[in-house]
């Protein structure tokens, strides 16, 4: 648990510009540069320490992209990863503009 407690709104606002961060990756696949994972990489540092403060809201999207982080999947598998990657944010985003804390029960998203 973390000590630092995170308004609703700078949620908000770090999910808005992590949609853009994920696709980053499909188009730095794209484009066949071979250093996205590098990007992934410190993508991933980011969410992992994120992830504390959004209560672990953020571990599916973490262990989805860990999965194209540790194999060597084709384009059309990547990119299905990283559209459900962007469903999750889709969701947890909406969920927390409902609702007042931005804290689901459990601690989890939609998969």
């Amino acid at each position: 648990m973390s000590f630092v407690k995170v308004s609703k709104e700078e949620k908000v606002t770090y999910l808005t510009r992590l949609i853009g961060k994920v696709l980053k990756i499909l188009h730095l696949v794209e484009e066949k540069q071979h250093d996205y994972k590098i990007y992934l990489g410190g993508l991933m540092i980011d969410i992992h320490s994120a992830n504390d403060l959004f209560e672990n809201q953020l571990i599916d999207i973490l262990i989805k992209l860990n999965s194209i982080y540790i194999n060597e999947f084709e384009y059309k598998q990547i990119r299905k990863i990283i559209l459900e990657c962007k469903n999750n944010i889709n969701f947890l985003l909406e969920y927390i503009q409902k609702n007042e804390e931005g804290v689901m029960g459990n601690g989890s998203s939609n998969s």
